[in-house]
């Protein structure tokens, strides 16, 4: 009878396991990637021009998704890189898709090419996948990689699950963390990425969160929302002493006067991305005013309003952006001795 009773909590552990409440990582609407390094760009739908030089560069670049396409019948997001230092050589990284019953994520890096298992969040403790890293070398290594335990970790998005796999047949190599709802915090694509150690913020971060070399990704955001922010990773990737940062993936100047930014609690662009127009949603704690700046990621400045009223609460703008092409900017809000940054993508 002991045996039975057993037998069947043993049911319910693994069924209360399998079960638990799952967090995607692709959001529907809009998914954006910040990172503090270029990656090794892959050349797809004869996107000839993607390749942005030195991958091990400190220029940052983004990935976003850009709608949707059918690849062999399957539903698949369209997965755009585009670098800072170059914003109008858009690329094409590949194509991405998540089974949210299955809890697992796959990428497909051509059109015809094969589709491969990026993630598997369904994995258990003692489970193993194979992962081929397109540069076999530097910090990971081709092979099977064991889950050897789940914890947990707390993002601005939540608590989420960690995932640690090892590949114990390279044992010189380090642990591959996963992080539900985010991936891996090196790169989204992990296994398309430079795949090497990262860079000196690993060593100066002050903030006391635990990073390990490969942390390389600074920002994740879902339809504006902020899913993962490193700070000092982000503080890296833009080399400027004047930029604060405070566990947002928006960041504003403080070279300026930090009271009168302090005004302004909440600064969003929404719709984010934006097709023809969108809105600026600014919560304010102060009367003040500003202007709006739009600077393309190369430093031209596109357009500059009149100055608007901000009023305490809530403040909602019109922003058309039907003349940008399709590409990543930045929205400045910018007051008398400080301003404010967002960054806006536009899908025209």
């Amino acid at each position: 009878m002991k045996k039975i009773y057993l037998f069947i909590l043993l049911i319910f552990g693994v069924s209360g396991v399998k079960c638990q409440t799952y967090y995607p990582m692709l959001d529907s609407v809009s998914n954006i990637w910040y990172f503090t390094i270029n990656v090794q760009p892959l050349r797809v739908m004869q996107q000839l021009n993607c390749n942005y030089g030195n991958f091990n560069s400190v220029s940052s670049n983004v990935l976003v998704t850009i709608g949707d396409t059918l690849l062999n019948a399957i539903d698949y997001k369209i997965v755009m890189q585009q670098e800072y230092n170059q914003p109008f050589n858009d690329c094409v990284f590949g194509f991405i898709r998540e089974d949210t019953t299955l809890q697992r994520v796959y990428f497909q890096d051509t059109q015809s090419g094969p589709e491969q298992l990026l993630y598997d969040f369904s994995m258990l403790q003692g489970d193993s996948m194979y992962i081929d890293f397109f540069n076999n070398f530097g910090y990971f290594t081709s092979g099977n990689y064991v889950l050897d335990s789940i914890g947990s970790v707390t993002i601005p998005a939540g608590v989420r699950r960690i995932f640690y796999l090892n590949n114990h047949n390279a044992p010189s190599q380090f642990p591959l963390e996963w992080i539900e709802s985010v991936g891996h915090p090196g790169h989204t694509i992990y296994n398309k990425s430079a795949n090497f150690w990262g860079d000196l913020f690993t060593w100066i971060c002050v903030d006391n969160v635990s990073r390990d070399f490969y942390q390389l990704l600074t920002c994740y955001e879902h339809n504006s929302q902020k899913v993962y922010f490193d700070s000092c990773a982000h503080a890296n990737a833009v080399n400027n002493w004047c930029f604060f940062y405070a566990d947002s993936c928006d960041y504003f100047n403080i070279c300026g006067s930090v009271e009168e930014v302090g005004a302004v609690s909440n600064f969003a662009v929404s719709p984010n991305p934006a097709q023809l127009s969108s809105q600026l949603i600014i919560d304010a704690n102060l009367e003040t005013r500003a202007e709006v700046v739009i600077f393309s990621m190369d430093g031209r400045q596109l357009y500059k309003s009149e100055p608007i009223e901000i009023h305490p609460g809530k403040n909602k703008f019109p922003l058309s952006t039907v003349q940008y092409r399709h590409g990543t900017y930045v929205v400045e809000l910018k007051f008398k001795d400080g301003s404010i940054h967002k960054k806006m993508v536009v899908l025209n």
